[in-house]
């Protein structure tokens, strides 16, 4: 029985949307607990002085997106060829 949920699950996963960096419809099928620190606060924290920004492995762009101001040489990688395009259109206007 176990085994058969446990493949049930992994397969509605590999058959799942995968885009950028959401994995927001597998919501309530995981547990993680929060580090002590947040990420976004540091970030945030050093964006106001910053000249250059790098991000590597943006995903979709998703978070990348959300900073704001971004410096004026902001750039990014990401190494999972389907999520180029996605990035792209993310972050291009940016």
């Amino acid at each position: 029985m176990a085994t058969a949920v446990f493949d049930t699950l992994i397969q509605e996963a590999l058959d799942g949307p995968f885009e950028g960096w959401d994995f927001s419809w597998m919501r309530g099928r995981w547990h993680e607990d929060k580090p002590p620190w947040d990420y976004r606060a540091i970030i945030e924290s050093y964006l106001p002085a910053a000249t250059a920004l790098l991000d590597m492995g943006t995903g979709g762009g998703e978070f990348l997106s959300s900073l704001k101001p971004l410096p004026d040489f902001t750039a990014a990688t990401e190494g999972w060829l389907p999520n180029v395009p996605v990035a792209s259109q993310r972050l291009a206007p940016l």
